[in-house]
This record gives structure tokens, sequence and C-alpha cells, in this order.
């Protein structure tokens, strides 16, 4: 049902479709809140609902949806924070959420997703530090805040991030010295670090890094 000029809302009886594998309704004009319903639907692996209008917070059933591999929902009015109950999504692979108004802090639950390999979640509001349980997810291979209003330091624990191959953390407030143990992520290929305050030298380790 992707690009067909939907609007309205999407309804709480979604709920009831409790064998649903598969749910595509991007590119469309749906608006209001993503009901809380769609947490009954416990087969679901692929949720798209990017490019529409859903505004308010994502509810914490969603955090029942233990099946769920590919979760969308960038550029949309949504906001909040990210619950804590995300950390229960024990399958999901791809977390892409940019281009909303999300706040508060990342929840330290991230780190119980260990098959993550995509997180971006550009272009928010979310503020605080990023939690060193961003480490645990050790399949994590694009790592995505950028454009939000991040603080404190650059944990040390990305470094053990070794699948790690692109690090978007641009445009916050990140200070401190950037971490030597980055170096070990050796599968790096891209790094945006630019316009925040860190201080010190890029790390040698860092910079003989092939």
């Amino acid at each position: 049902l992707s690009n067909m000029n939907l609007s309205g809302f999407l309804s709480p009886s979604i709920g009831g479709l409790v064998h649903l594998i598969e749910l595509d309704l991007s590119f469309n004009r749906l608006s209001q809140s993503i009901p809380k319903e769609l947490g009954n639907c416990k087969n679901l692996e692929i949720l798209t609902l990017n490019n529409n209008e859903f505004e308010g917070n994502i509810s914490k059933e969603l955090g029942n949806l233990s099946s769920l591999t590919y979760l969308n929902i960038c550029n949309n009015k949504l906001s909040g924070s990210l619950p804590e109950e995300i950390g229960n999504l024990s399958s999901l692979s791809d977390f892409i959420a940019y281009s909303n108004g999300f706040s508060g802090e990342l929840p330290r639950s991230i780190g119980r997703l260990k098959k993550l390999k995509k997180f971006r979640v550009g272009e928010n509001l979310i503020s605080g530090s990023i939690p060193t349980e961003i480490g645990d997810c050790e399949n994590m291979e694009l790592f995505g805040l950028a454009e939000n209003k991040l603080t404190g330091n650059l944990p040390k624990e990305i470094g053990k991030l070794q699948n790690l191959t692109q690090l978007f953390l641009f445009s916050n407030q990140l200070s401190g010295i950037i971490p030597k143990e980055l170096v070990n992520c050796s599968n790096l290929q891209t790094i945006g670090l630019y316009q925040n305050n860190f201080v010190g030298r890029i790390p040698k380790e860092l910079m003989s890094a092939k």
C-alpha cells in the first residue's frame, strides 16, 4: 500500500491482524498517532511507515514485536522519547527514524539489540549522552545520530563495534577527546564528527588506520 495517496489515520483495529508479517504504508499522507494496538501483531517482521504525517509518541507496546527485523518511521512528525521497550525488539536489524521530532535521551536498552545493523536517527532533538551500552550492539554497521542535541563524550565502548563501517555524529554538542579505541573499528570507512566541541588531537592510531 505504498505511495497510494492514502490519507486519514491508521485504525486501532490493525491490531486484530495477528498473522500479519509485513506492513508497508510508506509515502502516503497518513496522520495522527501510530496505534499502540500494532503491538498485538506479534508475527510482524517488516514495518514501513516512512514519509507520512504520523505524530505523537512511539508507544511502549511496539516493544512486543519480537519478530520485527525492519522498522522504518523516518520523515514523519513523531515526537517524545524513544521508549525503553525498544530494547525488547530482539530480532531488529534496521531501525530508521531520522527526520522526526524525537527528544529525550537514548534508552540504555539499545544495548540489548544484538542483531541491530543500522541505527539511523539523525535530524531529531535527542539529547544527553550516547549510552555506553552501544558497545554491546556487536553487529552494528551504521550508527547515525547526526543533527541532534547530544552532549558528553564519545564513549570508548564504540571501539567494540568491529563491524562498524559508517559513523555519523556531526552537528551535535559532543565534547571531550576522540577516543583512541575508535581504531578498533577495523572496518570503518566513513566518519562524520564535524560541528561538535571535541578537543585535543585526532588520535594518531586513527590517522594510521587502514
